[in-house]
């Protein structure tokens, strides 16, 4: 792993998605909406 400008991230990038959703539930439910509403 390594510390991104997003936080912990994995070097393979499989679980990038899973652990941004993990250490930041709130951010990507704000960018999900977001997104919708755009």
């Amino acid at each position: 792993y390594y510390v991104g400008r997003d936080g912990w991230r994995k070097l393979s990038g499989d679980d990038v998605g899973d652990l941004h959703y993990k250490y930041y539930p709130v951010v990507q439910e704000e960018e999900m909406t977001e997104a919708a509403a755009a």
